[in-house]
Formats: C-alpha cells, sequence, structure tokens
C-alpha cells in the first residue's frame, strides 16, 4: 500500500514537471492521462479526477479553480481528414490544432468530451456525458450530445463568491492551510 502510494506521487510529480504551467494546489489523480503536457496550462486550485484524459498538441489553457470528474477528456487536435492533398484514408499523418481554453471556476462532469477549438467561459457547468462541440458562455450550464445550453448560473451570486474567494477546492479542500 505504501509502495503504491509513493509510486503514485512520483507519477503526479513527473506529470506536472512536463506540464507547461502548474499552479498550486492542483490535484491529478496518478490514471489520468497528460499527452504533449508541454502545451498544458493549468492554474492553482484545480481537481483532476481519475483516468481523465487530456491531448494537448493543439494547446490547453486550464484556469483556476476547475474541477474535472472522472474519465473526462479534453482534445486538441484531430485527423485531418478531408482536404485536396489527402494522402491516406481513413485520415492523414497530419493533425488540425483547437487550442482548448477553460475558464476559471468550471465544473466538468464525468465522462464528458471536450473537442478541439472549443472555449468554455468563466464559471460554466458542463453536465455528465455530454460533448463539447461548440464553445460555452460563461455562467452556462450545458449538457447533451451535441452539448447545449440548458440555463445560466446566478451571475450575481457566483461574482459575489468569486470576489470573496469561495472557491470549493481551495475553501474546502485546503481550509487547514
Amino acid at each position: 500500500m505504501l509502495y503504491r502510494k509513493i509510486i503514485n506521487e512520483i507519477k503526479v510529480k513527473k506529470i506536472k514537471s512536463k506540464l507547461m504551467a502548474c499552479g498550486s494546489h492542483v490535484y491529478i489523480d496518478p490514471t489520468s492521462i497528460f499527452s504533449n503536457a508541454n502545451a498544458i496550462s493549468i492554474g492553482d486550485y484545480v481537481h483532476i479526477q481519475p483516468n481523465c484524459c487530456f491531448y494537448g498538441g493543439g494547446r490547453i489553457e486550464i484556469g483556476n479553480g476547475c474541477i474535472f470528474a472522472h474519465d473526462v477528456q479534453v482534445l486538441s487536435q484531430n485527423h485531418l481528414y478531408d482536404a485536396e492533398d489527402l494522402e491516406y484514408i481513413p485520415y492523414d499523418t497530419r493533425f488540425i490544432d483547437g487550442a482548448v481554453m477553460i475558464g476559471e471556476y468550471v465544473w466538468v462532469g464525468a465522462r464528458v468530451t471536450i473537442l478541439p477549438g472549443v472555449n468554455i467561459g468563466k464559471g460554466a457547468v458542463i453536465g455528465a456525458g455530454a460533448v463539447v462541440t461548440k464553445d460555452i458562455p460563461a455562467y452556462a450550464v450545458a449538457a447533451g450530445n451535441p452539448c447545449k445550453i440548458i440555463k445560466y448560473r446566478n451571475k450575481n451570486r457566483f461574482d459575489l463568491l468569486y470576489e470573496q474567494d469561495r472557491g470549493y477546492i481551495k475553501k474546502v479542500k485546503y481550509s487547514n492551510l
């Protein structure tokens, strides 16, 4: 048990060292995968649950206070599959980059897939199982496949809590600091 804990700590430390940037108090479950980690930037107080996959070839930026439930996939590249000079099928050896930007205090539910080129605004909530193909504005609550906006959060309440620095990970998980 102690051996497994030490191995996991080493694995997470190695992941963090390869990231373009990694803030303070970032939890990454050791089962998560970071491909092209040197193109991934993570803010402070971010929490990443088991089996998440971040494919950073096209760049991924994650804001402060974000929470990712288990089995989330964030893709920032897609295979080139349709071009006049296509050399192979079903897709080419080339990729199409699409940076993914995730604002502060975004909550991404279990088994969400975020596709290349998507921007998710501050305070958005993405429901479990969603496939995010288009930008999601700040404060939106969105779900489904394809992901659609269901409603908006109470912006005034969110902004008040934001101004009071009341992020969940910071205040609940690290309250003993």
